[in-house]
């Protein structure tokens, strides 16, 4: 699981050109509808979102170049 609060910072620091774009995605809690239910969201990207792999990749670079330090 991506925590949200780390996919934010990193996109403001190395995409900020899209990064209103993506505060207004994942900056909140969402909810997802499940039968007569709902389950509040607070980690991961939206299934089917074409920005994910944009996003997760982000979220991956500080821990490749700390595994790569180390």
């Amino acid at each position: 699981m991506v925590d949200r609060s780390a996919l934010l910072q990193e996109v403001r620091v190395r995409c900020p050109s899209i990064s209103l774009w993506v505060e207004f995605l994942y900056g909140q809690t969402a909810r997802l509808y499940l039968r007569n239910g709902h389950i509040m969201v607070a980690t991961g990207v939206q299934q089917g979102d074409t920005l994910r792999p944009l996003l997760f990749a982000l979220v991956l670079h500080p821990l490749i170049h700390k595994i790569r330090d180390n």
